[in-house]
């Protein structure tokens, strides 16, 4: 296995070594380059084909090098070899190793070299460096042979040397048919070079118990349409786009809250359970499609998302707690860790048909308050200039089902010009806005808080006056029945 690695590692290596060059390519690979630090001076200093776009971080540039002796463990292209040779100075020496030929035939500077090497075996004196060097190849060493790199780093090094490693770590242990797939092993050269890749997956990670396959620019923790129920997906996910491509949700820089929900999938291997309520019924509604925007984010973040649809929702009376619609409502927001409520101003306030909806969700249950404890965020869509009369009435209404409201919100503003006209492409998409922005803001808050509230439900549910109304109830019946005997 490890002679199979290496061998697979340097062809591949050595095959994007000798690819054409062309425009585009050069620019794809300028942007990698730059996304980890590297300036446009330094890049423009280099050779041409130096720059591969294989870099997973800058270690030059946090190395702190001065007029030392440098080493670079995989060099590869050299572009960390020929920029560590200019910082170091004339005092100094840059030397890479690397174990593909092609890479140890470069252009050069007077004050750097390359050696032909594996990295855990390198023809160098005993604490001959004062700084090692490396960018994304200690993870491409077979398991086996990683204990004699960090020797080696180790017999290297002069007295008070140090290290600078740039490279991808696993958080947990990775199965074999993971590990022993070569595809994947070097798989992340996907994002630079498509072409010497087999199509497929980048970066594998595991979610909810499941391989999950996540792309570098996009990475979602969406529930894949494999493992989703169909009815429910059918019934209650109508933001699910067929084609994502261009989705500008998928394009949002969520890192905080993403690795949040990943390791709260890992912990708990259960989603967050959201409710989403909009409040109209009209053909072309704005809070309907603001609410499956917000949709969106949530479930990009992970979260098990279900939309109520409240047309056919009667009217709030005291005989029809049986229809269909006002049971499907309520087992909806006993089934919910949280909500998410979006309703257009009328008149200074809610609608109708939001509060309707409201008014049918029970606020006790016998002793028990079913929404007690449950996170809100609550957003109004207007159709005049910018108000808050209806998230300030929704955040009362939260408040008196002793719901635990985000302290963000979102307003938006003359609705109907933050959309393309209908009928234009994208015309169900709100457009790039401060109050766009807004509404990602208060999705990922509503992450975040419902992930710190949900193990305490219970907690919150705990109160004093409920315990003894409990108490007494059980005490009259304990009554009855003793009348009775």
């Amino acid at each position: 296995m490890p002679n199979d690695t290496y061998n697979r590692v340097q062809s591949r290596y050595g095959d994007i070594a000798k690819q054409s060059y062309t425009t585009e390519q050069h620019e794809k690979e300028e942007q990698i380059a730059r996304a980890f630090g590297y300036s446009a001076e330094d890049l423009g200093s280099l050779p041409e084909k130096t720059n591969l776009g294989l870099s997973c971080g800058n270690a030059v540039g946090f190395a702190n090098m001065k007029g030392e002796t440098i080493l670079d463990l995989g060099s590869g292209s050299g572009i960390d070899v020929l920029l560590a040779a200019r910082k170091v100075g004339v005092n100094g020496q840059a030397i890479g190793v690397d174990m593909t030929r092609k890479n140890t035939q470069k252009a050069r500077v007077s004050n750097s070299k390359f050696i032909e090497a594996t990295i855990n075996s390198v023809p160098l004196p005993d604490s001959s460096v004062d700084c090692i060097i490396s960018n994304c190849v200690v993870n491409l060493v077979p398991a086996t042979d990683k204990p004699a790199v960090f020797k080696e780093i180790a017999r290297l090094l002069k007295p008070g040397g140090r290290v600078a490693i740039s490279d991808i770590l696993a958080r947990k242990p990775l199965p074999d048919h993971i590990t022993k797939n070569m595809a994947l092993y070097v798989g992340y050269t996907t994002m630079a070079h498509p072409a010497v890749v087999q199509p497929g997956p980048t970066v594998p990670d595991f979610v909810n118990g499941h391989e999950s396959i996540q792309y570098p620019e996009h990475p979602s923790l969406a529930i894949p349409k494999s493992e989703d129920d169909a009815e429910i997906r059918q019934k209650y996910r109508p933001f699910i786009l067929d084609d994502a491509a261009e989705d500008w949700v998928s394009a949002l820089e969520l890192t905080t809250a993403m690795d949040l929900a990943a390791q709260e999938l890992q912990k708990s291997n259960s989603r967050l359970k959201v409710l989403v309520l909009y409040g109209s019924l009209r053909r072309r509604s704005y809070s309907r499609l603001v609410a499956l925007e917000a949709s969106r984010i949530l479930s990009r973040l992970g979260c098990d998302v279900r939309v109520f649809n409240p047309e056919g929702l009667p009217v709030k009376n005291d005989t029809e707690y049986g229809h269909p619609k006002v049971q499907e409502l309520r087992e909806l927001s006993k089934w919910s860790d949280g909500h998410v409520w979006v309703s257009p101003e009328q008149h200074g306030n809610l609608t109708a048909v939001f509060k309707n909806q409201i008014d049918w969700i029970p606020l006790t249950t016998g002793s028990v308050r079913p929404t007690q404890g449950r996170t809100l965020a609550i957003a109004q869509v207007c159709g005049g200039s910018q108000s808050f009369n209806a998230v300030n009435s929704l955040r009362l209404l939260g408040r008196w089902m002793r719901m635990f409201t985000i302290p963000n919100q979102s307003s938006i503003p003359k609705a109907y010009t933050h959309f393309p006209d209908e009928g234009q492409p994208g015309d169900q998409r709100l457009m790039p806005s401060s109050s766009r922005d807004r509404l990602v803001d208060c999705m990922e808050e509503f992450v975040k808080y419902t992930f710190l509230m949900r193990p305490h439900l219970e907690l919150f549910g705990d109160r004093f006056s409920e315990r003894e109304e409990k108490r007494a109830k059980e005490e009259k019946l304990r009554l009855a029945q003793a009348a009775q005997l």
